[in-house]
């Protein structure tokens, strides 16, 4: 039903209803395991409602309500039109500001042009600092005094909205590798500063911070674990691959809150 739900909404593009002033539009992916142990990606899209800012323990917070789902075992391309069953219920195309966090994959950007071209592009902070952390680690050590400090200083300074600092940073950490001739840590180095400085767009985190948008793709992460990982990665489960989007059609009903009404 919601795979034929998809091709009247492409073809009458019926009007949208009032979407919120602030959507989270999120786009993460599964992995599953099929038969013959085989595995495959499940692509999950999350919708919500971003509520205005919150103090919590001195810090601003930011939460995301009314979260809905779609999840789909299929390549990029199909599964941007058939997440069209859920954006257009959600108001995505009227919404105000449409934050589309994710961790830059360029799969997940074609979804996020597919359904909202305008959308604000962030970059999920963990797994950004992750690659700022890496760096220091190769060249001072994992735990060591001098790495926490230096990590110290480029996380405030990256989460405080001055990207360019940060990546200056990670050039001068090549530099003093290439000066203590340990070349080893230069490959995780390049690979860092490669995937942030395709992404320079994507950290500007104090105008999110200002403008009360999330960071962080927890919401779709959670989707990854409450609507696909629950119920396909039980313990001794194989996933014959034609079945898989009819479970996780079903999950995603019952994780919107939908199922009386399905």
């Amino acid at each position: 039903m919601q795979t034929a739900a998809v091709e009247p909404l492409e073809r009458e593009l019926p009007a949208a209803p009032p979407g919120p002033r602030v959507q989270l539009l999120s786009v993460d992916g599964a992995m599953v395991p099929l038969q013959h142990g085989a595995w495959a990606e499940v692509k999950t899209l999350a919708l919500g409602v971003v509520s205005a800012p919150i103090q919590e323990r001195g810090e601003w917070v930011v939460h995301t309500e009314e979260l809905s789902y779609c999840s789909r075992l299929t390549d990029a391309e199909t599964f941007g039109r058939l997440a069209l069953v859920e954006t257009p219920r959600r108001g995505t195309e009227t919404a105000k500001t449409v934050c589309a966090v994710s961790d830059g994959a360029a799969w997940i950007q074609g979804v996020v042009d597919l359904h909202r071209p305008d959308a604000v592009r962030i970059l999920d902070f963990p797994p950004a600092l992750g690659y700022v952390a890496h760096a220091g680690q190769a060249v001072s050590g994992e735990g060591t005094a001098a790495f926490k400090r230096w990590f110290a200083i480029q996380r405030h300074t990256l989460h405080s909205g001055n990207p360019t600092a940060v990546l200056e940073a990670l050039r001068q950490l090549a530099v003093v590798a290439k000066r203590r001739r340990a070349m080893a840590a230069l490959p995780t180095i390049q690979e860092s500063l490669h995937y942030l400085e395709k992404r320079r767009g994507m950290l500007d985190y104090a105008w999110y911070h200002a403008r009360g948008y999330p960071i962080g793709s927890g919401s779709v992460e959670s989707a990854n674990k409450l609507v696909v990982e629950r119920r396909l990665k039980g313990t001794g489960m194989h996933w014959a691959r034609a079945h898989v989007n009819a479970m996780v059609a079903l999950r995603t009903i019952a994780c919107s809150d939908r199922w009386s009404e399905a």
